[in-house]
């Protein structure tokens, strides 16, 4: 008995020296948005983690601070300076901030990620390492990461535009720059959104049909953890959607359905100007066929980050081939 307490206090002290080494190896990068003198918004880079502590900034101070962290087991308990700032009083002054916060260290898209989550959220955030070619210690805490694929492709994935046809900037551009896409040449009803134009950043599948949708949310259920939401027709009016959700910190999917043809015929029932009334009419038509097929979209948000993280990188990435 007391051999097996020794053997299980050992691979205790194990598991935290590797995450240890991990803080104190490498430093952790994280980025954000600030609006710069342009009104234009730019990326910063800011070390969060260096040599088992936090770095901040203290603005009384005037001078970088750090703050040991404290490991336990599959949370840790980080402190820091944030500057808070007080219309009322015109001023800003610095605050210290406690937390815990779950992580874990994990390879995505074969990149070394620290990955943190709040105890109490689903929102995940992720820092880059300061060394793209470190080999760190992985850790299972709290990630169980999902993938899927669509057509074949899984988010991540690099392509080649040949395989694209009405390939374009995407019209997402005002949320992330630098994405565009394109249809599978082989299969228009599939539409993939690329960032740095050749690796695959979201997914969408088109003209489903009816029968294929019970299948569909099986596959989905039985492998994200996170409850199904319905989407009930109208909640997403002038569209008329319905379908189901699911969303948490890693993946979001959504499988819907839209009636336009009886939007269209409700908008000519309320216009009184003729030429409006038989444009809505012909809209109407023209979508009528399209009402029972569904849309499957999916995102899936931890592989973004990583993929927006490390998309200055001149070192390309491949969840085929290292």
């Amino acid at each position: 008995m007391k051999r097996l307490i020794l053997l299980v206090l050992i691979a205790q002290l194990v598991s935290c020296n590797k995450s240890n080494k991990n803080f104190e190896k490498y430093e952790w990068i994280t980025q954000y948005h600030i609006k710069n003198d342009d009104g234009d918004y730019e990326i910063i880079e800011s070390t969060l983690f260096r040599d088992n502590s936090t770095v901040s900034y203290s603005q009384e101070l005037n001078k970088e601070v750090t703050y040991p962290i404290e490991l336990l087991d599959s949370v840790f308990v980080i402190k820091q300076h944030m500057i808070i700032s007080s219309e009322e009083k015109g001023n800003q002054r610095d605050t210290i901030f406690i937390d815990t916060l779950l992580y874990d260290f994990k390879y995505i898209l074969n990149k070394p990620v620290l990955v943190l989550k709040n105890l109490d959220m689903d929102y995940l955030s992720v820092l880059k390492c300061s060394d793209e070619d470190a080999r760190i210690e992985e850790t299972n805490n709290f990630l169980a990461s999902t993938t899927f694929k669509i057509g074949g492709l899984s988010i991540g994935d690099s392509i080649d535009q040949d395989l694209l046809v009405d390939f374009a900037d995407s019209e997402n551009n005002f949320l992330e720059e630098g994405l565009s896409e394109g249809f599978l040449a082989e299969d228009e009803n599939i539409k993939v959104e690329l960032i740095n134009k050749k690796f695959i950043y979201s997914i969408e599948q088109s003209m489903i049909e009816e029968d294929a949708i019970e299948n569909i949310i099986e596959v989905i259920n039985s492998k994200v953890s996170t409850q199904m939401d319905t989407v009930t027709i109208r909640d997403y009016d002038p569209f008329y959607e319905e379908g189901f959700r699911w969303i948490n910190g890693e993946v979001n999917i959504s499988l819907t359905k839209q009636d336009l043809s009886q939007y269209y015929l409700d908008k000519a029932e309320e216009e009184s100007r003729f030429y409006m009334v038989q444009l809505y009419g012909k809209l109407a038509l023209e979508n009528v066929s399209n009402k029972d097929y569904w849309t499957l979209e999916y995102d899936n948000t931890l592989k973004q980050e990583v993929m927006k993280l490390y998309s200055k990188s001149d070192k390309p990435m491949s969840t085929i081939i290292e």
